[in-house]
């Protein structure tokens, strides 16, 4: 697989975890993927790589942010719009005294801009600065269960660890991502620890949750890497 990690190009490598990649960037990924695809010959990387360049034409379409994430708004001279606020089902925040901004179909990487176009028609050439943030349950054998809200690139085992970390009765070879009740696990999705919430396509509403011994929950494959040349990291990686 050394030929694969080989073949990877610097913009892909700048690419591995990049939460503010841009449309030019994902559209020219999802081609670099496509070309190298036939030439990929295991089995499971094919399938995963194919669900990479699936999951990144999603994004391209649906954009990144998603209803119940919360925007970390700070406007340069406006307190009334320095403040959390929470997106709604139609993909808008409300801040005082404007029209609804419209996040929907945007990426991460178009935050900024999008806000400051829309809050352009009220204050000339505003100043902001915006995160976007998740609200995601972080429930079972954990110190402090509860609902938390966090950056996206934040690693599973920190999530983890910001609602107290594990207790003595915790399996975390066992942990479970859930969404509405049903269970996101996937057989492609290894070594947790390493992935963040954006990677594990972790949405605002979703749980993680860490079952305690004793007790029979859908479990989590786990996987060694044996090199960093191997296809799954790498692509993993790319989110």
């Amino acid at each position: 697989m050394a030929a694969v990690f080989g073949s990877t190009t610097a913009a892909e490598a700048q690419l591995r975890g990049a939460r503010l990649a841009s449309r030019a960037q994902l559209t020219a990924l999802i081609d670099s993927l496509q070309q190298r695809l036939p030439t990929v010959e295991r089995n499971e990387d094919r399938r995963f790589m194919e669900e990479q360049i699936n999951l990144i034409g999603a994004r391209l379409r649906q954009g990144d942010v998603s209803a119940g994430d919360v925007i970390r708004l700070r406007v340069d001279g406006e307190d009334r719009w320095t403040a959390d606020f929470t997106v709604n089902p139609m993909g808008e925040i409300e801040l005082p005294d404007v029209d609804p901004l419209d996040l929907s179909g945007t990426l991460y990487a178009e935050v900024e801009e999008s806000i400051a176009r829309q809050l352009g028609r009220y204050l000339r050439e505003p100043r902001i600065d915006a995160r976007v943030l998740k609200r995601i349950g972080v429930l079972g054998a954990v110190g402090a269960p509860g609902f938390y809200t966090l950056e996206g690139d934040l690693l599973i085992s920190d999530v983890i660890m910001t609602a107290g970390g594990p207790n003595d009765q915790a399996k975390v070879d066992d942990v479970e991502f859930r969404r509405q009740g049903r269970s996101l696990n996937h057989p492609d999705q290894i070594v947790w620890q390493n992935l963040s919430l954006d990677q594990l396509g972790i949405q605002s509403g979703d749980e993680v949750f860490v079952p305690a011994r004793g007790r029979s929950f859908p479990a989590i494959a786990l996987g060694v890497i044996g090199s960093a040349a191997s296809l799954t990291w790498i692509l993993i990686r790319i989110f």
